[in-house]
């Protein structure tokens, strides 16, 4: 078996845990980086965009994108910033629900 043909095979079965919706796949976000270093832009954007709608902890992800090296050359394309931008936003609405939760149950000193 070729490289390019385990590559595919993951791939594909990357994609079956996806569509079946048993949560985010960790090969998803191998497959983006791999893509996003062959300059596959699209391709690599397509697995961030799926991650990033099942991803919870949305900090650590808007970190990953901000840093990881092999986004380097996604950081200036338009629909890699809106996914980065949705990741910080709900980041900020999953932090707010935390601290008025925090407030309600007295357990935040201000």
């Amino acid at each position: 078996m070729t490289a390019r043909a385990v590559f595919e095979k993951f791939i594909e079965l990357s994609d079956k845990l996806i569509m079946a919706e048993v949560g985010i796949d960790p090969n998803s976000q191998t497959l983006s980086e791999i893509y996003s270093l062959m300059g596959e832009q699209e391709k690599a954007l397509d697995y961030l965009s799926k991650i990033s709608k099942t991803m919870l902890r949305f900090k650590w992800f808007s970190i990953l994108l901000e840093c990881h090296p092999f986004y380097q050359n996604l950081r200036s394309n338009e629909r890699f910033q809106e996914i980065l931008n949705t990741s910080k936003s709900n980041y900020q609405k999953e932090h707010e629900k935390v601290r008025i939760w925090l407030e309600e149950n007295n357990l935040l000193k201000i």
